[in-house]
């Protein structure tokens, strides 16, 4: 086991913010982190998900240049709308089962805007629903 590439994320909602007793493996300490990236989504301390949101919202905003651009080259909407579903839904919908129940109205909203863009291109009215959205 390499230890320098181990980390450590403590996610502790007591009261008393005492610091952990750090993990020795082989006589070394392992690093604690606050933030860490797993299977493409990212994880903090608190188990808020405004980073992971924001990283989302990136990926997304730039799958619909090549939206625009197959749109400029005049490929029919059926084939934008697969394009859609294959390429920036799977992004904006990955792992939405771990995030989706714990993501606030305000990030709900940030991850609706690419979703409406792309509509806007494909021409066709896509769902606007981000998974939190109705639960609020």
């Amino acid at each position: 086991m390499i230890i320098t590439k181990t980390k450590e994320m403590v996610v502790d909602f007591s009261k008393s913010k005492s610091p952990p007793s750090p993990v020795c493996i082989s006589g070394k300490d392992v690093e604690i982190v606050s933030f860490y990236r797993f299977l493409g989504v990212q994880l903090d301390n608190k188990l808020e998900w405004s980073t992971n949101t924001d990283a989302v919202y990136k990926k997304a905003m730039s799958r619909i240049y090549f939206l625009r651009i197959l749109r400029s080259f005049r490929v029919c909407s059926r084939m934008l709308h697969m394009f859609y579903q294959s390429v920036m839904a799977s992004t904006i919908f990955f792992a939405a089962v771990c995030w989706g129940a714990g993501i606030k109205a305000k990030d709900a909203n940030r991850l609706n805007k690419p979703i409406k863009k792309a509509g806007g291109q494909t021409e066709k009215q896509l769902q606007q629903q981000t998974p939190a959205a109705s639960l609020l």
